[in-house]
């Protein structure tokens, strides 16, 4: 968990506390939790190049999209951005999920945020909650969302965690009935931070995944043919084989960190970009993403990687400029999205 010798933070919000699909088959090579190890902006329409993201088929499936509550978490602007305008400066910041709907009948959960009942986190974050370096407010959670917006929670039939931070895990086993899909490299850091010399300070526990880990499907490796190159990426999963919904490789911020790109529309897409970056500020280039000392002198980042984080804004940079209109970018932490843009959440849509 180490980059050019900057220290991650295993998580980096600081504050104080306020208060306690086509259905994958089974004959898909996704790693299952107990497999062996070896195996595996919304917009006009306008014209695209058909070089850079695919052109619509001529009978092409189209996602139906909403956004999702799933908690609130304070973020210290002096440890995502550089430069800071205010070195004192913390924003809380929504912790977003969202809703896929393909026209086949999958309902698809794609991240589940902060769990309420947070005492149920790994001891490391529990006692950073009580202690006041993590506050979180958490008064509607993703089941509680998908609720509202008139879905059960036993009709979920897919769950994809863009990343197994513990803003992002929620309460895995919300969604019963779902196949639950992490990115590649994800069960491997649970299984490796089994090591962590004192288990207190292990960020990267079961608590994060399903208890019933047949559930779990973990996505083929990037060696696999079935990641193709697609815009400006190099790796994409056609998750339902048909252009609807594309899972991409954006490791940097952790091992087996994933985005979204759902097809929405007629040669319309947004681009969910999970924790690529925080800031819209480092997508605008006027700022960098940071790294920064804390009380003891060490460099810390809130990337695993920080050259392979800088190198995917780059990549997302790209597909702004050249997608245009027809395409829109999320961050899962993007300040005011979730008051700015209220009638998307379920039940209303991005359309």
């Amino acid at each position: 968990m180490r980059s050019a010798e900057i220290e991650q933070m295993p998580q980096p919000m600081i504050g104080q506390v306020t208060g306690p699909t086509p259905e994958v088959g089974d004959a898909n090579p996704f790693k299952t939790a107990n497999a062996p190890q070896n195996h595996i902006r919304i917009s006009r329409s306008i014209n695209m190049s058909t070089s850079f993201l695919p052109p619509d088929s001529p009978n092409q499936p189209y996602i139906t999209l909403s956004a999702l509550d799933a908690g609130y978490l304070w973020l210290p602007e002096r440890e995502f951005v550089d430069p800071c305008k205010d070195p004192e400066a913390i924003h809380k910041a929504p912790s977003l999920a969202f809703f896929l709907v393909h026209p086949n009948g999958t309902n698809l959960v794609y991240d589940l945020g902060i769990r309420k009942d947070w005492e149920n986190y790994p001891p490391v974050f529990v006692e950073r909650v009580r202690g006041g370096t993590r506050r979180i407010d958490v008064t509607k959670d993703v089941r509680d969302s998908v609720v509202a917006g008139g879905v059960d929670p036993d009709d979920v039939n897919v769950v994809v965690v863009s990343h197994i931070h513990y803003d992002h895990t929620g309460n895995p086993n919300q969604f019963p009935n779902a196949k639950y899909h992490v990115g590649p490299g994800s069960l491997e850091l649970i299984e490796e931070s089994v090591k962590t010399e004192d288990p207190q300070e292990n960020w990267f526990r079961d608590e994060l995944i399903p208890d019933n880990k047949a559930r779990i499907h973990q996505l083929p490796p990037y060696s696999s043919s079935e990641w193709k190159p697609l815009g400006p990426f190099s790796k994409a999963f056609d998750y339902f084989s048909d252009g609807s919904f594309y899972l991409i490789d954006s490791t940097g911020h952790l091992p087996g960190h994933i985005n979204g790109l759902v097809r929405i529309g007629p040669n319309r897409f947004v681009y969910l970009a999970s924790d690529s970056c925080h800031f819209t500020s480092i997508l605008s280039g006027e700022c960098a993403i940071a790294i920064w000392n804390d009380d003891k002198g060490n460099q810390k980042c809130v990337h695993s990687d920080v050259k392979a984080a800088e190198a995917h804004v780059r990549r997302i940079q790209e597909l702004r400029d050249r997608g245009g209109e027809n395409v829109e970018i999320v961050l899962a932490h993007e300040l005011g999205w979730d008051v700015k843009h209220r009638a998307r959440f379920l039940p209303g849509t991005f359309l």
